[in-house]
């Protein structure tokens, strides 16, 4: 439950006096900034509608009037209720690079004066996991519709985790898309999984097709490939690295072969 206070008659005049001490209008896009509210916001103070508490505190002192008790119509008690607009939910997950992030800072920064629930999460990431942010695409833009036959797409990613995508184009007019989720499990080892699916309306990879995972040496590590039987749907590999080390995967099908790096 939040609280809404709104303005007395005498508030609003005393307000009026101090907005235009400081030249602004009643919706004035700075006085909207330095309370960090909408203009929607200070339209309801003005109307006497009432708003969040924190909202009408945040409008009274960005023109100087820090007694905002004294501005708060006595007549209207202030009761915890439901506010009356929607409510809307989010979560992000992003990898940004370093120069944006103290843009990102300040906009957390704004949403937590307006939110009494924000949980924030934010770790470096190293140079393998920033290498395959950069180079792969997101999972959602090779896949719009969902329909990925594994948890990849079907589940939350792990926490501190990197998902991303490529499509894989093996030659007359074959291609399938790999998707790589990089996760730290400690700070001696980051945790691979790998799956490779077929693209468009087909249900399963092309019969014979082997995905490898390969050392700095170029050679296919034994125990991380496998090859498509006729209805494979998917093909997963799951390994392991050190923090910081590149890896690559391998894609053949008869003549043609992809390489693929992190």
């Amino acid at each position: 439950m939040a609280v809404s206070l709104r303005a007395s008659k005498r508030g609003l005049e005393l307000v009026d006096l101090a907005r235009k001490k400081k030249g602004r209008t009643k919706t004035a896009p700075a006085w909207c900034d330095e309370a960090l509210v909408g203009k929607a916001a200070l339209r309801r103070f003005w109307r006497g509608t009432p708003i969040l508490q924190e909202s009408f505190m945040a409008i009274c002192r960005a023109v100087g009037l820090p007694n905002w008790q004294e501005l708060v119509d006595s007549t209207q008690p202030r009761t915890a209720n439901l506010i009356s607009e929607s409510l809307w939910w989010f979560e992000l997950r992003a990898t940004i690079e370093e120069g944006d992030k103290p843009l990102i800072d300040e906009l957390i920064a704004r949403i937590r004066q307006r939110s009494p629930d924000v949980v924030v999460k934010q770790r470096k990431i190293d140079a393998a996991m920033a290498q395959l942010a950069r180079n792969w695409q997101s999972v959602e833009s090779l896949v719009p519709d969902r329909r990925v036959r594994s948890r990849s797409t079907g589940a939350i990613a792990p926490p501190g985790s990197v998902t991303r995508g490529k499509l894989i184009d093996l030659g007359g007019s074959r291609q399938v898309v790999a998707i790589v989720e990089m996760t730290p499990q400690s700070e001696a080892e980051v945790a691979i999984d790998l799956w490779v699916y077929p693209t468009g309306d087909a249900l399963y990879l092309p019969a014979g097709l082997q995905v490898m995972a390969i050392d700095e040496s170029e050679r296919a590590v034994p125990k991380l490939q496998q090859q498509a039987g006729s209805a494979a749907d998917s093909i997963e590999l799951k390994f392991s690295i050190e923090p910081g080390e590149l890896f690559a995967v391998k894609l053949a099908l008869g003549e043609a072969i992809v390489t693929e790096n992190s």
